[in-house]
């Protein structure tokens, strides 16, 4: 019962308002959330300056130059309304109904 419960729970709370979504260099705005993707990982920054060979990042503030050679790919944050308005209550819904059932109802 406490395992369903604390799933169900977890589930809730890892609900995301937010998407990233795949934009194209020319789209990049300045001191936004992004996700870049390198050849050695992934990264969830603002981005602060754009240079010719390189793009300087700030990530948990701590400056990081990231050169166009290694990136893959640029993902700009954005709210999604879907899943804030209709996701979330979906989740409470599912949830209320695991516990309802867990609990022998």
């Amino acid at each position: 019962m406490k395992k369903v419960a604390l799933l169900f729970l977890s589930i809730l709370l890892l609900q995301s308002c937010y998407s990233f979504k795949k934009i194209e260099n020319k789209d990049i705005e300045m001191h936004k959330k992004h996700k870049i993707i390198t050849n050695q990982n992934k990264i969830k920054a603002h981005i602060i300056k754009i240079t010719d060979s390189s793009i300087v990042v700030s990530q948990n503030k701590k400056e990081k130059i990231i050169l166009n050679s290694e990136i893959q790919e640029i993902r700009k944050q954005k709210f999604s309304i879907l899943k804030t308005f209709v996701g979330l209550p979906v989740v409470v819904l599912v949830s209320l109904t695991g516990l309802f059932v867990a609990s022998g109802y």
